[in-house]
């Protein structure tokens, strides 16, 4: 503020006080100074990057991933648990755009102009969202792998990669019943995961079984600066299979979260914020004793934990495949088209899609055109035919063929223009 104000104060000292010969070289020496004092302070606590390293990573990192990158055409989601790149940064680097990066089709991703729709959804289906430029695929369930079309995880190490198939993979999209329609997703993304389950295939006992308290302590650490409340909880799963924890207020330290003494700490800084932890996989019966800080001191206000049962799941899943859809790109008229084929009973006339709604889509089942619906708050379904259905999506950006109506009239415009002033006589 002070330099700030001292640069103010010498360019009205050059402009008022000084000769107009010496104004211009002045002025000029006091921009530069500026730019440069500026540019110092804003990069002297900058932690700059290896760059040997990071070119030695980025090789390995492209080569590895380029072996999962839609090698056969066939449009999927992939979800790297981990990176290379980041050994070449001293400070904490989190991979948003490694999708761009890499190429390849990720959940993870930070930009300005990310879908707000899409990501509240997300979120509310439990994936962690920092801000409203960003959505992690921190919280993914073998429900929303099983939603979002995510094929396979991916763990890199400098010697090769470790690649296995997601719990929860169909396709990119699967017949449904007119029921996931009227889901109506709310803050808790447990819950929002049980409509959902529950509307695709119903059953008379939940998908997620919550599992039963048995003791709770809680120490009081004034010293602590924020999270003085240290919790111990004793549960009881009640079901086989993926635990996960839910703390819809927030308020929780996940950084100190463990399962006995194993940390289950997110990948992404998350501390006081919400997003689905997964637990671990556990056996009915088994006891689970859950560590972590907090700013509430009564911990079964605040967070709720719940097991997704394997065999229910599974079983929903094996339903949903029968009727799935496989997307493949290919190149139409200087477009890209995703194309597949799906086959439509009386009991599922939708057509579930892992992609955002967006009135840019065009959609077309056996050749008719049909119009996308709004499903799951921010994504997409379609109507299908009974019997077999070609369904090919092609993307139009929208307003896009009016802005370039209104460039080439504008062209036009300044071309007729500049003809018409050279062939206007001119006045002597």
């Amino acid at each position: 503020m002070i330099g700030a104000w001292g640069f103010i104060l010498a360019t009205g000292v050059v402009i008022f006080g000084t000769r107009r010969q010496l104004q211009q070289g002045l002025l000029a020496l006091l921009v530069v100074a500026e730019v440069s004092g500026n540019f110092i302070l804003a990069m002297r606590h900058t932690k700059w990057g290896n760059q040997v390293a990071y070119q030695q990573a980025y090789r390995v990192e492209n080569q590895q991933m380029g072996q999962i990158n839609d090698p056969d055409g066939q449009l999927y989601r992939v979800q790297n648990e981990n990176t290379l790149i980041n050994q070449a940064y001293q400070s904490t680097y989190n991979n948003y755009n490694d999708s761009l990066l890499f190429n390849f089709h990720g959940v993870t991703g930070y930009s300005s102009t990310l879908n707000e729709t899409t990501r509240v959804t997300l979120a509310q289906l439990g994936l962690y969202s920092d801000n409203v430029r960003r959505i992690s695929a921190v919280g993914l369930t073998p429900v929303t792998t099983m939603l979002l079309g995510v094929k396979k995880t991916l763990r890199l190490t400098r010697t090769g990669s470790l690649i296995k198939p997601t719990e929860g993979y169909i396709g990119m999209g699967f017949a449904v019943p007119a029921a996931l329609q009227q889901v109506q997703l709310s803050s808790d993304a447990l819950q929002n995961q049980e409509q959902i389950l529950q509307a695709l295939l119903p059953r008379q006992t939940p998908y997620l079984t919550t599992a039963k308290l048995l003791n709770s302590q809680v120490t009081h650490v004034p010293t602590a600066k924020m999270y003085k409340y240290h919790h111990r909880v004793k549960l009881r799963v009640m079901t086989n299979g993926w635990t996960y924890l839910w703390a819809p207020s927030g308020k929780t330290k996940y950084t100190t979260m463990r399962v006995g003494t194993r940390y289950v700490t997110p990948t992404m800084a998350m501390n006081g914020q919400t997003g689905l932890i997964k637990l671990g996989k556990f056996q009915a019966g088994q006891t689970v004793t859950l560590h972590f800080a907090a700013t509430y001191p009564i911990a079964a206000y605040h967070i709720r934990v719940a097991t997704l049962q394997q065999r229910a799941f599974l079983q929903a899943k094996r339903v949903l495949s029968r009727q799935r859809l496989s997307l493949r790109t290919t190149g139409h008229h200087w477009q890209t088209q995703l194309v597949g084929q799906v086959n439509g009973t009386t009991q599922r006339r939708q057509l579930y899609l892992s992609l955002p709604f967006d009135t840019g889509w065009r959609v077309t089942v056996n050749g008719q055109s049909v119009a996308g619906k709004r499903v799951l708050n921010g994504l997409m379904a379609i109507p299908l035919q009974t019997g077999k259905n070609r369904v090919v999506l092609t993307y139009h950006v929208p307003g896009g063929q009016l802005g370039a109506m209104l460039s080439i009239i504008g062209i036009g415009t300044f071309i007729l223009g500049n003809w018409w002033r050279q062939r206007r006589p001119r006045r002597p």
